[in-house]
């Protein structure tokens, strides 16, 4: 992908609202009782890649551009939002689970982790017989 230029952070963030307008606006058609169609609102979850390429820039300029102060504030702003509305998909059942926890941990550090608490005495029941710890 050839990389576009943007003079500024204002010029990024103009084609934020249009790409978050086009997601947000998104329908696709359900079959209903007696042949009927009808159309059911189905917005499109944000993505850092979607967005990318929605505005012809790649990976390695997208960092580029975060890191200069001219764009700094919106692109900042742009990952916020993305990740805020990834997460949101994952509490609604909106998008593929597994797809939106990949992109949080690859593009916002987001990990997985488990804990167990325990209080008093554990109890391990093997076939033979029972073994308090």
């Amino acid at each position: 992908m050839s990389a576009k230029k943007y003079n500024s952070g204002s010029d990024i963030w103009a084609k934020w609202v249009l790409y978050k307008r086009q997601c947000d606006s998104g329908k696709r058609k359900q079959h209903a009782s007696a042949g009927k169609v009808v159309e059911i609102r189905d917005p499109i979850v944000y993505t850092l890649g979607h967005f990318l390429s929605y505005i012809g820039v790649s990976q390695p300029t997208w960092r580029s551009y975060r890191s200069k102060p001219a764009y700094r504030e919106e692109c900042n702003q742009i990952m916020e939002e993305i990740e805020a509305r990834m997460a949101r998909a994952i509490v609604n059942g909106e998008g593929n689970t597994a797809g939106l926890r990949f992109a949080l941990a690859h593009n916002f550090g987001w990990k997985e982790t488990a804990s167990v608490e325990t209080k008093g005495k554990i109890e391990v029941v093997f076939k033979r017989g029972k073994t308090i710890l």
